[in-house]
């Protein structure tokens, strides 16, 4: 249960950065309790936060969104409405909640403040720590394929990294649409995972070119997407062109720019 308003703490511990760095600008701090500014935000105590890759470039470069400083980190997380905003509707204090968002207030902390818009309930099936881990992969993979690429039954799809974060909620993604999805991994464990996630076709790209292996011959529908991402050690390459006459369609994830779309086999250059 929530703490009651005679037992609230008025400080709360986070983990705060002070200037751009290695991990050890990570430093536990106190700050007063923060309190929900908008009608619709409302004030979580988290139980788990999400650590995402996205986390360390913003700790080595700062902040990009809201630069102030002591800054903290996490962009998602889960836990109990604490505290709530005259306009939130669809929260009460008390309520089991996973949330995320994109600022300066993150969620390496015991509190967090979050607008009612950006959070979901949590599944009573998985715990405060599991459900931390699912908001931003789940949202990059899922803007990706449906609200962009808008894949659909018997498309094939090639993703690399389907081990990863973002990699591996893709693949169910894309069998949830009924598409057929190749995936690039590195060892024989990763294709384990990939291949109980629902991927058709696993290459091991230290040892086998991912174009020759997954790239159709003549007469096939051939390969409608191909998913890479910026910063991994697939970069964007040329590729050939799909049969039929029709241009092949690369999704690039990035850190800084969740989604850019490219109908072109070109590289893709200056993103």
């Amino acid at each position: 249960p929530p703490p009651s308003p005679f037992s609230r703490p008025h400080v709360m511990k986070d983990i705060a950065m002070s200037a751009p760095g290695q991990a050890t600008v990570l430093q536990l701090t106190q700050r007063p309790l923060p309190q929900p500014h908008k009608d619709t935000e409302m004030r979580v105590r988290l139980k788990a936060a999400g650590v995402n890759p996205v986390d360390t470039k913003i700790r080595q470069r700062g902040p990009y969104l809201h630069p102030q400083q002591p800054a903290v980190l996490g962009l998602d997380g889960a836990g109990i409405v604490d505290a709530v905003g005259p306009g939130v509707r669809h929260f009460s204090v008390g309520f089991a909640g996973s949330v995320v968002f994109i600022d300066d207030r993150g969620t390496y902390a015991e509190y967090a403040i979050v607008d009612e818009h950006h959070a979901a309930r949590k599944p009573d099936r998985l715990s405060f720590t599991e459900t931390a881990a699912v908001p931003l992969v789940l949202i990059t993979a899922w803007e990706a394929l449906y609200q962009r690429a808008r894949i659909t039954r018997g498309q094939r799809v090639l993703i690399h990294g389907g081990a990863g974060g973002v990699g591996h909620i893709a693949i169910q993604l894309v069998r949830l649409r009924g598409a057929h999805v190749a995936t690039t991994i590195s060892t024989e464990a990763k294709a384990r995972l990939a291949s109980t996630l629902g991927a058709d076709h696993c290459v091991y790209y230290p040892h086998i070119d991912f174009v020759e292996a997954t790239w159709p011959g003549p007469g096939s529908r051939g390969l409608r997407w191909h998913w890479i991402r910026l910063g991994s050690r697939f970069s964007p390459a040329p590729l050939p062109p799909l049969n039929g006459g029709h241009s092949d369609h690369v999704a690039v994830s990035s850190s800084r720019y969740p989604m850019v779309l490219s109908p072109h086999p070109q590289p893709v250059r200056g993103v």
